[in-house]
């Protein structure tokens, strides 16, 4: 009896465990990142595609599109972009491929430090 109820509540643990897990949000491959004045990085992961597309956006529409292709021994990438020209103070950026995209709000202060932060397009 007693071996009975240890193999019970582990099942009962192994089922819950993997529930658990099953639910976990999936990794976010792209990443906005802020670097000095007027410069915005982009970081990209997915060893799958070989060519992502990042668009710039303000209040007015596109403001710049770059097609990135991936050499076929990289996974990603990280590239720099300059956003000076860029005279709004809040801006979207758009990374994606034919598997996911992704949009990040970026807000520039009035000393042009900036903030991104994912954009959730349902919310």
């Amino acid at each position: 009896m007693k071996t009975r109820i240890n193999i019970l509540a582990t099942l009962i643990f192994l089922v819950a465990s993997i529930a658990a897990y099953s639910t976990e949000p999936p990794v976010r491959n792209v990443q906005v990142l802020p670097a000095e004045e007027g410069i915005l990085k982009v970081l990209y992961y997915n060893p799958a595609v070989k060519k992502a597309t990042v668009k710039i956006f303000n209040e007015n529409g596109l403001v710049f599109q770059d097609q990135v292709r991936i050499d076929r021994n990289e996974d990603g990438f990280l590239k720099r972009y300059e956003i000076r020209d860029c005279k709004s103070q809040v801006f979207w950026v758009e990374i994606g491929d034919k598997d996911m995209s992704y949009r990040f709000k970026v807000r520039q202060d009035h000393n042009g430090k900036m903030y991104a932060t994912y954009w959730d397009q349902s919310s």
